[in-house]
C-alpha cells in the first residue's frame, strides 16, 4: 500500500500514521509506505526543472506542476497552447511506485494507492502498471467498518519508508511552491514568483486563459483541482480544517 500524504488525520485525529499502517496489515497488506517519499523526490526534480528550463535558460516563461492529474488533464483537454509548461516530472504516486518497482524482483507484488482522489484511478490505469488498483480514503473506511477496525485503538506499526515535511505539505494548496521555495533557498540565491490555483473556479480559471495566450507574470504555478488541495479531495472523511491542522 502507498499512502497519499492526505491521509493524516483521516480515521481519527488522535490516530497517528504508524497506527493506520496497523489497521491495513490487519487488512492483509504486506508493505505500508508514506508517499510524501515520492513527493520528496517529485520537489527535488521540479526544482531541477524549473532552474533549467525557466530561471537560467528562459526556454519556458513557467512552469506548472504536475502532481494534481486533474489540473493536468484540465490544462491539455482546454489550454493546449500551455501544455509544453507542464512538469515532465511524474506525480509523487507514480514517482514511488516506479522506484517500489526498482527495488524488486517480484513481479507478483501489486501497488494499490489509497488516497482523496477519484483522477488517481484514471492516473493508475494510464500508468503502464506501475500503480495497480487505487481506493479512496471513504473505500478503505468501509473496509475497515467492515471489519470491525479501531484505527485510534491499534498499536503503532512501522512503515516501509520515510518523508520529510516538505512531501507532506503536498496534501495541502500551496505545499508544492512552498517545498519548491524551502529547496531553492538552500540550494542557490534564484528567485522565482509563483501563482497557485487552488481549485478551479472563475478567478483562477481567468489566469489560465491569460496564460494560455501568452499572458503571465509568474514563473511557476501549482495547480489543485480540489480548493485547499487534496485535504479536500472527494475521498476524504475528514473535515479539511482538521486534517490541514
Amino acid at each position: 500500500v502507498i499512502l497519499a500524504p492526505a491521509v493524516i488525520g483521516q480515521f481519527s485525529p488522535k490516530a497517528s500514521l504508524q497506527q493506520i499502517s496497523t489497521g491495513l496489515k490487519l487488512l492483509g497488506f504486506s508493505d505500508v509506505y508514506e508517499v510524501a517519499e515520492g513527493a520528496d523526490i517529485v520537489a527535488q526534480l521540479e526544482t531541477k526543472e524549473l532552474i533549467e528550463k525557466v530561471l537560467k535558460t528562459k526556454e519556458l516563461n513557467f512552469l506548472t506542476s504536475s502532481c494534481c492529474p486533474s489540473f493536468v488533464y484540465c490544462i491539455k483537454k482546454h489550454f493546449a497552447n500551455i501544455e509544453k509548461n507542464i512538469s515532465h516530472t511524474k506525480s509523487p504516486m507514480l514517482q514511488l511506485a516506479q522506484s517500489i518497482k526498482s527495488k524488486t524482483n517480484n513481479s507478483t507484488k501489486k501497488i494499490l494507492f489509497i488516497g482523496p482522489c477519484l483522477s488517481k484511478k484514471k492516473e493508475a490505469k494510464d500508468s503502464a502498471g506501475l500503480v495497480d488498483f487505487v481506493l479512496t480514503f471513504e473505500e478503505l473506511g468501509c473496509l475497515f467498518a467492515a471489519k470491525k477496525i479501531d484505527i485510534a485503538s491499534l498499536k503503532p506499526s512501522e512503515l516501509a519508508n520515510s518523508a520529510t515535511a516538505n512531501g507532506r505539505r503536498f496534501a495541502a494548496a500551496n505545499g508544492v511552491i512552498t517545498a519548491i521555495f524551502n529547496i531553492l533557498s538552500q540550494k542557490t540565491d534564484l528567485k522565482f514568483s509563483a501563482k497557485l490555483i487552488d481549485g478551479i473556479n472563475k478567478e483562477t480559471l481567468k489566469v489560465l486563459k491569460a496564460a494560455n495566450f501568452g499572458k503571465s507574470n509568474f514563473e511557476f504555478i501549482e495547480g489543485m483541482c480540489c480548493e485547499g488541495g487534496c485535504l479536500a479531495g472527494p475521498g476524504v472523511i475528514t473535515k479539511p480544517a482538521i486534517s490541514k491542522k
